[in-house]
């Protein structure tokens, strides 16, 4: 199961939006052999993609993977042929270009880390939310709509300015409230509830709780909260969440912390 996954409904009239909603559909596309004929290219085209799209997310690779994503380069080269010429569809834009490089840019760069067009999807959020409001003529419209933001906020600019030029230097300002600090991480996913003794038991060949006793623990690092020898109590053992930008789509994620 695909975590975050958008749920699409008429994937094929979608004439724009961002990479992430067609990486979306290419995760869902093993369903696309219940609607066209059986062998036909367009499955063995997605099939050759997917492939490929699973290999070049490996950030670190060998020298006989590389050789497999030769031979799925070129099985989804004689795919696209046949599609053109069968259907005239057009191949020739920029991503599906890259392909053709993604091994000799893998050789040099040791990486697919620094080959991802997707990073500068999340500067066109702004030409996307034009775009929902335009008609037909979508161009021009956009190029109207652009013009009349960068007019509101040269206006907004110059406002901005002459409310500081009318400020007396004299006066006494009060400093802005500085701003709340975001914390990064939480605890969430509890487990149960558990005893000292079976915490330590069962983290016993944990490396990272070796020689661990709750009590002494507890009774050096939080003396504000002194327990008593016969004292029973429990513990819920929790897992620290991190919220994080990704580096690859720059987008918020949420996930479980792993040392």
């Amino acid at each position: 199961r695909w975590r975050n996954l958008k749920h699409i409904s008429g994937a094929t009239n979608i004439s724009y939006s961002e990479g992430q909603t067609f990486v979306d559909i290419l995760k869902v596309c093993c369903y696309l052999v219940q609607l066209v004929p059986s062998n036909s290219w367009f499955v063995q085209y997605m099939r050759a993609l997917q492939k490929i799209q699973a290999m070049l997310a490996l950030e670190v690779t060998t020298k006989s993977r590389l050789e497999y994503l030769r031979e799925l380069q070129l099985e989804y080269k004689a795919c696209c042929e046949k599609i053109s010429e069968k259907h005239g569809k057009s191949f020739n834009y920029l991503k599906h270009h890259f392909l053709s490089h993604a091994i000799e840019n893998f050789m040099a760069k040791r990486t697919s880390r620094n080959q991802n067009t997707r990073v500068g999807e999340g500067f066109q959020q702004e030409l996307s939310e034009m775009y929902q409001i335009t008609n037909k003529n979508a161009e021009h419209q956009i190029a109207l709509i652009e013009e009349n933001e960068e007019a509101m906020v040269r206006l907004d600019m110059q406002v901005a300015m002459w409310q500081k030029s009318q400020e007396d230097a004299g006066d006494d300002l009060i400093p802005p409230p500085a701003p709340e600090s975001f914390v990064h991480w939480s605890l969430g996913a509890p487990e149960r509830r558990l005893s000292p003794m079976s915490f330590e038991s069962k983290q016993r060949n944990n490396p990272l709780f070796r020689n661990l006793n709750l009590r002494q623990y507890l009774a050096r690092h939080h003396t504000a909260h002194p327990l008593r020898m016969e004292q029973d109590f429990e513990i819920m053992p929790c897992k620290a969440l991190v919220n994080f930008q990704s580096s690859v789509n720059w987008k918020s994620e949420r996930d479980i912390l792993r040392c």
